[in-house]
């Protein structure tokens, strides 16, 4: 499902090993998952890495790092903070949304 691979997601969060791979990919997905429904009807599913536009994959790793390193914890104001970084990225692609 993933436009981004696993190895992207090691990469952005430095994970040499395999112990993680499980739910490093799991929270890429869930990223994918949420870039997609922010930017409604400009995402497009046939999308790969080499096409997926820059502020798409920047949104994508901020979510990432954020959900991979933030598991379980009491966010407090840093998911706010995710969120306003994220749209900052986003807010020029987004598309409309529907009611």
């Amino acid at each position: 499902m993933s436009i981004l691979t696993l190895q992207d997601a090691k990469d952005q969060l430095v994970i040499t090993d395999d112990d993680h791979d499980r739910q490093v990919q799991r929270a890429l997905d869930l990223a994918e998952g949420i870039v997609a429904d922010w930017v409604k009807t400009d995402w497009d599913p046939t999308w790969t890495r080499d096409t997926l536009p820059a502020p798409h994959y920047q949104a994508i790793m901020f979510w990432l790092v954020h959900s991979y390193e933030n598991k379980g914890d009491n966010l407090g104001d840093r998911d706010a903070k995710v969120w306003d970084a994220i749209k900052r990225v986003l807010d020029r692609s987004r598309g409309p949304s529907y009611a």
